[in-house]
């Protein structure tokens, strides 16, 4: 079956010389082959099902007439004078004008200032930045200390506390009521109750007036503690 011959469209001819011509623009004078660049041309520019094989200039006469187009339009269009807009200030709006007021204001005081004054302002930037670097640093460096919690331990004998003290003294802020003291301490308890974080209370050796009056003031705090020493030793651990 013979192959259907292609008749290119006027845009396609268009397409064509528009690629040959910006060849043709970089060399005018040197050597040119119409024939190669029309064949590459129709590579960069056409579908493969669109190309034809010339042999001949004389098979595409428009060639040349639309390429030298072209290449004329595009040099007016390279040489011709910029137009010079002229703007009206009712053009734009008051926000507009007073910032363009604003920048120019800004423009002639800058140019006034004199290489001394820049000195000093930078210096004294300088300076200031310096210092607010330092604290900075400073407080970057600073190790965060956290706040101790305060525990109140109800029962203990003063062996025990003792004991307690050597072991926890320095994660926690510890107070004491000792269990053989505690029928003396019952109108300390309010204030006692109020300056900690946590109430302990060691059941099997405080009377029930004393964890009576502790519930009162502190029941939101308070913890029962119904084991020895060793129970102890995990809720302050974990309060740690």
């Amino acid at each position: 079956m013979a192959k259907k011959r292609v008749h290119w469209s006027t845009e396609e001819k268009l397409a064509l010389a528009e690629s040959v011509a910006q060849v043709r623009k970089k060399c005018p004078g040197g050597k040119f082959s119409w024939l190669r660049e029309l064949s590459r041309a129709q590579k960069a520019v056409l579908p493969s099902d669109r190309h034809r094989r010339i042999v001949a200039c004389t098979s595409v006469p428009w060639l040349k007439q639309m390429v030298g187009d072209w290449i004329e339009k595009d040099k007016a269009q390279q040489t011709s004078p910029e137009v010079e807009v002229e703007y009206t200030l009712d053009q734009f709006t008051d926000t507009q004008l007073l910032d363009e007021l604003k920048n120019r204001i800004v423009e002639q005081i800058s140019s006034k200032v004199s290489c001394r004054v820049i000195e000093q302002i930078s210096s004294h930037v300088i300076t200031s930045l310096s210092k607010n670097l330092t604290n900075a640093a400073s407080q970057l460096i600073k190790p965060k200390i956290e706040p101790q919690q305060k525990v109140l331990i109800v029962g203990l004998l003063d062996r025990q506390a003792s004991e307690i003290h050597n072991i926890f003294s320095q994660s926690l802020s510890l107070s004491y009521i000792s269990s053989d003291k505690n029928t003396k301490n019952l109108k300390q308890i309010p204030k006692l109750v109020n300056q900690v974080d946590h109430v302990l209370v060691m059941t099997k050796f405080i009377s029930h007036a004393l964890n009576n009056k502790i519930m009162k003031f502190g029941k939101n705090k308070t913890k029962l503690v119904y084991g020895g020493t060793s129970q102890l030793e995990e809720i302050l651990l974990d309060l740690v």
